[in-house]
């Protein structure tokens, strides 16, 4: 029998329908005791192509979205409305998650299917940190820096 890690089914995996849920509960003890013996339900997501990462960045879980982070959740996974977890934040208002997010090398710009600068023209304070994570990116490929390091606290 094969494993498949990344499946084109949602809840397709053990327990992946229990993690989401919980991920939805902030149940943050729950969810690391799934991710200790299944690593990989960081990466399943339900119907709506929602991983954990992007429930918790939605709800407002900043414990959860560390965890899932430290488990190497896809910080750049869209849902079916073409949202990533960033854009989430952002539109949630979410300041220490987008920080957090762009410090663990979330993608900053707008791309042909998500649009960042939207949400970020109704938040000053939201375009501010972006703004700045976007020029320390442009930095770090100009420079050819090998390890780029990203602090926007």
């Amino acid at each position: 029998m094969q494993k498949r890690i990344f499946s084109k089914k949602a809840f397709s995996c053990q327990f992946s329908k229990e993690f989401i849920f919980a991920s939805k509960q902030n149940r943050v003890e729950q969810m690391q005791s799934f991710l200790i013996t299944h690593p990989y339900l960081v990466f399943q997501y339900d119907y709506y192509n929602m991983t954990a990462l992007h429930w918790a960045c939605k709800l407002g879980y900043l414990d959860m979205v560390r965890m899932l982070l430290h488990y190497h959740a896809d910080f750049d996974a869209i849902d079916l409305m073409n949202r990533t977890p960033l854009s989430i934040a952002i539109a949630e208002n979410h300041q220490e998650m987008v920080k957090l997010l762009l410090t663990h090398g979330a993608y900053p710009w707008s791309t042909n299917l998500t649009d960042l600068n939207g949400p970020l023209q109704l938040n000053a304070e939201m375009k501010k940190i972006v703004g700045q994570a976007r020029k320390i990116q442009l930095f770090t490929k100009w420079s050819r820096l090998k390890q780029p390091t990203l602090c926007i606290y």
